[in-house]
This record gives structure tokens, sequence and C-alpha cells, in this order.
């Protein structure tokens, strides 16, 4: 058992060289130089040996598409002088992508050229912002740290952990402040055998909770379900080193300053009575107001509407900071006490009263306001831009298999046609090119009316430019 951890340990420790290896060798792609060269017409590839740039020429001046890391500037420049063109005729800088790593250097081609910069509409608010509200790399510092990596489940199911936040993590990282800014003062007041007092308490309250109920740089779990074989086995470690994932959860949040702001206002007034030497009865009021919780600015929180279901942002379409929650002004508490001492040993005590709690998280209050924020406009554009790519792709996808698959498929749609049904084997040889030969009398043939497109995939996928 031992031998067999040491090998494993063994390959594992290779396996996370070879990976770092692996990081590097892409980072350093990214700047290594590469000749620059002519693909075709006026166009030119200028950019590095691991990010694309191109150059389009024009006698009224250049087109360079990309701009990639600050440090690759240098590089694009030579790439395009070293074609015999003056790196200072660019005059239209475009991006395909506004990913925060390459502001800079399309801020140092805008500098250095003079050139106008044009984005994708989606993409403005994402540039302008110093590429802080960028989707994919938000300016987001708790998720820079390494990953959980659960190889076998993770301690938890008898296997092993490493990174950051392991097994029994502790909701890290948490960000948390709040603040209580208070005022207090009570009265009192003795007439003959009445205590009277009276009292104020005004507060102001501020709240900052960002959670990481999983981590936020992601938790990847790898089991040996992906390398099962037909008799059974399979190796957790093996489905790491072959990157086959089985979950991966991480919690995300496109705000670390959304708070919560309250001012509450209390005030009580009691009495004292002491009746005889032996009861003594206590009474009093304390009046509590709270105030609607507000939130630090618009799109920082969100109230349900249960009539409707919706999420009312705040800042949006006229949804106030403090989301229409009406005040209430009928939080009262009554208290009432009597003691009575039976023996000079002896007291009896009973009482009553009511009281009011809102703490959620710590002692001041929750922050479920907080939680309902709403993806900025700019980010909900640009998943719809992610989903609509995805989408793309898979219907591109499917195109593609058709078009490969075409003559199969219309061999198999005329069999169908032929002899309504297929065995599997028969579908297996139309697949190979093989026909299917059966022996079908001719009465048992189905008659192929006018019009029907037999042997062709018309009516089933319809042509190319439908599709």
């Amino acid at each position: 058992m031992r031998r067999i951890r040491k090998v494993l340990s063994n390959v594992f420790l290779l396996a996370l060289i070879l990976l770092g290896a692996k990081g590097v060798k892409a980072q350093d792609d990214w700047t290594e130089p590469f000749p620059a060269f002519r693909i075709a017409g006026n166009l030119y590839y200028v950019g590095s040996k691991g990010l694309a740039n191109y150059l389009i020429t024009t006698p009224q001046g250049h087109i360079l598409i990309n701009s990639d890391l600050e440090a690759n500037v240098p590089l694009i420049r030579a790439s395009i002088e070293s074609l015999g063109f003056k790196f200072t005729d660019v005059k239209i800088l475009l991006i395909s992508h506004a990913h925060w790593d390459h502001n800079a250097g399309s801020a140092m081609i805008k500098k250095l050229t003079g050139a106008k910069y044009m984005v994708m509409e989606e993409d403005v608010s994402v540039v302008e912002s110093g590429g802080k509200t960028d989707f994919q790399y938000a300016n987001d510092p708790t998720t820079l740290s390494m990953p959980h990596f659960g190889i076998g489940g993770g301690f938890a199911q008898g296997g092993f952990d490493f990174g950051y936040s392991l097994y029994n993590n502790c909701n890290c990282p948490l960000i948390e402040r709040m603040q209580q800014f208070q005022f207090v003062n009570n009265w009192s007041y003795i007439h003959v055998n009445h205590t009277f007092k009276f009292g104020v308490d005004f507060r102001y309250l501020q709240n900052l909770r960002v959670p990481s109920d999983s981590h936020r740089s992601g938790e990847v779990i790898f089991q040996g379900d992906n390398t099962r074989g037909p008799n059974g086995g399979g190796l957790s470690l093996a489905s790491f080193l072959l990157g086959e994932v089985n979950n991966f959860q991480r919690y995300v949040s496109n705000s670390l300053d959304a708070g919560e702001r309250q001012n509450r206002q209390f005030f009580y007034g009691q009495d004292t009575w002491r009746i005889t030497p032996k009861l003594t009865l206590n009474y009093g009021l304390r009046w509590e107001i709270y105030y609607p919780q507000t939130v630090t600015g618009a799109r920082k929180g969100g109230w349900i509407n249960i009539d409707t279901g919706e999420v009312m942002i705040a800042g949006v379409n006229g949804t106030p900071l403090n989301g229409f929650v009406q005040n209430s002004f009928k939080n009262f508490a009554p208290r009432l006490g009597i003691a009575y001492q039976v023996t000079p040993k002896t007291v009896v005590r009973v009482g009553y009263g009511r009281t009011f709690d809102v703490g959620t998280f710590g002692s001041i209050f929750g922050h479920s306001v907080t939680q309902n924020k709403n993806m900025s406009d700019e980010t909900a554009r640009q998943v719809d831009v992610e989903v609509r790519k995805i989408v793309e792709a898979g219907l591109a996808r499917a195109r593609q298999v058709l078009t490969d698959y075409r003559n199969e498929l219309e061999m198999v749609a005329q069999a169908l046609l032929e002899y309504e049904t297929l065995t599997g084997d028969e579908v297996r040889d139309l697949i190979a090119g093989k026909p299917v030969v059966r022996a079908v009398e001719e009465s048992a043939r189905p008659k192929v009316t006018p019009g029907t497109r037999k042997g062709s995939l018309g009516g089933f996928i319809g042509t190319d430019e439908a599709a």
C-alpha cells in the first residue's frame, strides 16, 4: 500500500510540474516574436507566436486588428515596420474582445499612432472602465488564488485535496464590515414611591457582507467514473491527469461594495411603582422605529415583488434606494412586571414583554437586500452574446455533420422510404456504403407518388442554405 501511495504521489507531482510547464509555455508564446507575413492582398499577419494581430493596408492609412498585451506593442510595431510600412500610419485600431489585459496595449498604440479606437457597442463600457467590468475577467481580487482541487471527492470521500479553501472551508474569502453610530441618553425622576425613566436611542447602521459560500476561484472535483473500464475500476487521479472534471462549482458576485444603510430610532418610558413594602409593579412602553434599509447606490440591491415575482432593482425604472418599502410606526413593545416578597427569603416575580429582533448575520441586520442584485446591462448583453455564440457554434457543427454525412443519410432515408423500417445491422451497412438487400414482394413495396423526393434529404433537413 505504501509503495502504491508513493507511486501515485510521484505521478501527481509530475503532473503538476507538466501542467505548470504547459501554462508557462502558453504564456511565453504570447510575447514570443513571430515573422510577419502577407496573407493575401493587403492583409498581413503582424502578431506574436501565441496572439494574433492583423494589418490591413490602404492608401488612406492602415487598420490594425487587435492590440493584445502592453508587452506586445513593440513586437507589433517591429512586425509592421519589417513589412515596409510605417507604424504611425495606423489610423484605425479595432479589437475583437475587450479583455482587461488588452486595455493597456490599446492605450499605448493609440498614444503612439493617434489611431481612432473602434470597439463593438457591447464592449464600450468595458473599455471605458479599463476592463474592470470585464464579464470573464472581472476585477475581483478574491478570484486570484488557486482553486480547490478534490481528487476522489476530497478528504470526505477518502481522496486527497490540494489548493486553497480545502475541506471544511471557512466561507473564505469573506468580506464583512458592520458599523453602528449611536446616541443614547436616559432620564430618571423619583417622586414619592414612583421611579420614572425615559430614554432615547438613535442609531445609524452600515453593513457590508460579501460571502463566498463556495470558493470564488472554483472547486473542482475529479472522480474515477470517467476512467472506468467495461469491467469496473477507474482512478480519480487518472481523471485529474486527463482533465475530466466531474463537478465544478464557484461563487460569483459582480459587486464587492454593495452595502446596506439604515436609521433606527427608539423611545421608551417606564415607571417602577412600589405599591407596598412587599409589592412592586413595573410597567412601561418602548417605541421602535426601523426605517427601510437603503442600499449604497444604483444596482446595489433588489427587492422581490411578491405580486409579480419580479426583482425590483435599486435605481432602475424609478425604483428608489429603499425599494418602495413603507415605514411602520406601529412597533410598540409594552412591558409589565410584578415582584412580591412572600417571606424575607422568598420573592416571586412575573413579567411580560414584547421585543423585536431583525438580526440575521451579526448583531445588526441581514444582507438579503444586497444579495438580490441583478447583472448590469453590459453583463447581460455579454451573457446574451456568449449564449448566441454557443448556439451558433452548435448549429454550425450540426450543419457540418449533416454535410459530412449527407450521402450516408440519404441512403438511410431512401432505404426508409423503401422498406419503412431498418434493423441495426442494415443501418451500419448503409453507413459503411453497403446497399440493403432484402427479399420483398413487389406488392408490399410502398408506392412513391409523384413529387416525392425519393432518395433525397430535401424533405428531411432542407438545403444547405436553409440549414
